[in-house]
């Protein structure tokens, strides 16, 4: 509920799918035939006010690796809740995402990302690059904002 997907590039977008069942989302841009796919998966907005242990963690996994496809994880401040283009995006290098080399169809958890450095509102932003032809499939799952305090 309130998530949204944006394709900057290309028409492809993320999907909820669900597999044993187990929802998540998914971005896969396989013979979409365009040159490029560029796509934003972005959580409603999260209100960090008050809190003092702030975190973010989730989980991702990919199918058929290609190289040149990535997945990144952001933050944003000033989303609009309309266009990605036009927003601050803030990445979240620390966060752990899934790699080839941890294997095909496993789950991966990103660990604890520190998100003390914010407060007020926030939008967490997944963005996908690929095209038709690097089609990785990345999926995203178990999306938590949270607070230890």
């Amino acid at each position: 509920g309130g998530w949204q997907s944006i394709a900057v590039a290309g028409s492809r977008k993320w999907n909820a799918k669900s597999y044993s069942g187990d929802v998540y989302a998914e971005m896969n841009p396989y013979q979409s035939g365009e040159a490029s796919n560029i796509a934003w998966l972005i959580s409603p907005q999260v209100n960090l006010a008050g809190l003092t242990s702030k975190y973010l963690m989730f989980d991702t996994e990919y199918n058929h690796w290609k190289t040149g496809t990535k997945l990144e994880v952001f933050i944003s401040t000033d989303f609009n809740g309309v266009n990605a283009a036009t927003a601050n995006w803030t990445q979240l290098n620390t966060a752990r995402i899934v790699q080839e080399s941890d294997g095909t169809n496993k789950w991966i958890g990103s660990g604890l990302i520190d998100l003390a450095q914010y407060s007020g509102n926030i939008y967490v932003g997944f963005k996908y690059t690929g095209s038709g032809t690097l089609t990785t499939a990345f999926r995203v799952d178990n999306v938590k904002v949270f607070s230890i305090d």
